[in-house]
């Protein structure tokens, strides 16, 4: 495959993955099917001042209909991250920034602006002075001003709303994972028709024309009926996910409030109670908003099965990554004869504040921390059946002490 650069050699190779999911079109894609892929992007930096991601709007009859990201860092970010049904007005939000930032700083001048993942994948806009450095950050969605990077002791979890370095906390920890992709895709690509090829590598995506029979999917998604609820503010992530996931199970709570203060006990303030340092504060909330009749089991470092047997058996899973937490609902494999060419995950995600995120997010096996796995608690009877299972001896012995409980 002859391209320019190696930044385009991967662009392309992130165009052929978002177009062979939106051949398999499912829930993952919906209503992204037949948009163009902008040949224009907006770079979206990491803190260290680095490029992280272009973002590519999705354009269907002159309308914005979404967008798509790809990794411009081959060690530890590459390919296709992930797409969304929201639409990509890069224009608009920084004049909205500015806006607020003049309402803020009155007196501060500004001479440039930027878009920055300040704790991927939330996006701030960073307005600079004549200098390059940074007047103001504020969130997209709730524009609110991002705090300034805090000293974290070694091992410390990265808290809700934090600022942090997506390459300088995951340097060189995806590299074996993008290379493996990277080769597989090619040697995908080398094998496929001229015609076919273009295609598969064109903004548009696939048309009629079928794929070689060597590739096919596998996914599923949860059988309950899911429902995005954004998160309110900027740290209540954790409330929203658990809100959403709440509901699937018939818990439904109209106001996020009453969550944070269940998982929280403070109002939402994470710097003196934050859920994602301490998982049995969700755990614990689950159990209280419940009554007792959903359990969590929390898992750590999660694989790509390990979602899928969660979403099959039980419904959907709220997944913990760095400073952030969302709801996975969903998982897509495709296949050739000999390789895996794509594995994402159906994301219902609460950020932007106000607004929330539906699309596929591509499997990175280094990147999640703690999957807590809901689950219906069991009945006394399935519980008495449990410990039928015991042996017979350990069994009679509790029988007795419970008859000696009751005589007292």
């Amino acid at each position: 495959m002859a391209v320019d650069t190696e930044e385009e050699h991967l662009r392309q190779l992130a165009f052929l993955e978002f177009n062979l999911l939106r051949h398999f079109n499912e829930s993952h894609l919906e209503g992204l099917r037949g948009a163009e892929i902008s040949a224009e992007n907006t770079v979206l930096w990491d803190l260290n001042g680095q490029p992280l991601l272009h973002r590519h709007a999705l354009i269907r009859d002159d309308k914005g209909v979404g967008f798509i990201d790809v990794g411009v860092q081959r060690h530890s970010l590459a390919l296709f991250q992930t797409a969304s049904r929201n639409t990509w007005d890069p224009d608009s939000l920084i004049a909205r920034a500015e806006t607020e930032a003049k309402r803020l700083l009155p007196e501060r001048s500004f001479s440039a602006a930027r878009f920055v993942c300040y704790s991927f994948p939330r996006v701030a806009v960073q307005l600079l002075d004549g200098e390059g450095a940074e007047v103001l950050m504020l969130s997209v969605g709730s524009w609110a001003k991002v705090p300034p990077a805090r000293h974290r002791e070694a091992g410390e979890l990265i808290s809700d709303f934090e600022r942090w370095s997506f390459l300088e906390e995951h340097a060189q920890a995806g590299g074996k994972h993008i290379e493996l992709r990277i080769g597989v895709l090619d040697a995908f690509a080398f094998g496929l028709t001229d015609g076919l090829r273009g295609e598969l590598f064109g903004s548009v995506g696939l048309s009629t024309e079928i794929l070689p029979p060597s590739v096919g999917y596998s996914g599923g998604e949860t059988k309950c009926q899911m429902y995005l609820i954004p998160q309110e503010n900027d740290v209540w992530c954790v409330p929203a996910s658990v809100q959403m996931t709440l509901r699937c199970f018939n818990r439904q709570f109209r106001r996020q409030s009453l969550v944070a203060d269940a998982l929280l006990q403070n109002g939402g303030n994470p710097q003196e109670a934050d859920p994602l340092q301490e998982p049995t504060r969700v755990a614990d909330a689950v159990a209280k908003l419940s009554e007792g009749s959903l359990e969590i089991t929390v898992q750590p470092k999660p694989q790509f099965g390990d979602f899928q047997k969660q979403i099959e058996d039980n419904g959907p899973v709220l997944c913990q990554i760095s400073g952030h937490m969302y709801v996975v609902t969903g998982y897509k494999a495709i296949t050739s004869l000999t390789s895996v060419l794509s594995q994402t995950l159906l994301v219902y995600d609460p950020e932007p504040p106000g607004q929330g995120s539906i699309g596929p997010v591509s499997f990175a096996p280094d990147r999640y921390i703690n999957n807590y796995n809901i689950h219906r608690a069991a009945t006394l009877i399935a519980k008495l059946r449990r410990l039928k299972a015991l042996p017979l001896r350990l069994f009679r012995r509790l029988l007795g002490q419970l008859d000696e409980l009751h005589r007292s």
